[in-house]
């Protein structure tokens, strides 16, 4: 290696580490907290069963729970049902409230009267069961 070859890599390696230390140097940094609220959606009700008795013919069968919105939003309630036994129940009986299509505020309560329609036209049917699903969805 030539006298001439030795001075350029020497140079070279003189400059990377000099650039290294001064990018070293010539730094800085800053801590930035930042914080936030998801939006969620959330629904809870003051009763997880419902009991409807022995409901007659031609009856309707009142029963108030407290429905609470335990989201960060807005939300728009509605009530379906699903799961009816026997499957033909849902023929004679019908499940509603009072709340449909109800907004409650985060963190609102409001009672709720969920009432259960017997037609008087009903038979065959002794025992019967189903799910209520309540439903909220954000309102925008």
């Amino acid at each position: 290696m030539t006298g001439r070859n030795l001075t350029i890599i020497l140079i070279l390696i003189t400059t990377l580490i000099v650039t290294t230390v001064a990018a070293a140097l010539y730094s800085a940094s800053l801590r930035i907290p930042s914080t936030g609220v998801t939006k969620t959606v959330g629904i809870q009700c003051s009763e997880s069963f419902i009991n409807w008795e022995t409901p007659s013919p031609g009856d309707i069968v009142n029963r108030t729970v407290d429905i609470t919105n335990n989201g960060t939003v807005q939300m728009t309630v509605y009530l379906t049902t699903e799961n009816w036994q026997p499957v033909n129940a849902s023929m004679y009986l019908n499940c509603t409230w009072d709340l449909e299509g109800f907004t409650l505020q985060p963190n609102e309560t409001h009672s709720a009267i969920i009432s259960l329609y017997v037609s008087p036209e009903i038979t065959g049917i002794t025992t019967f069961s189903f799910d209520i699903i309540l439903t909220g969805v954000e309102k925008l």
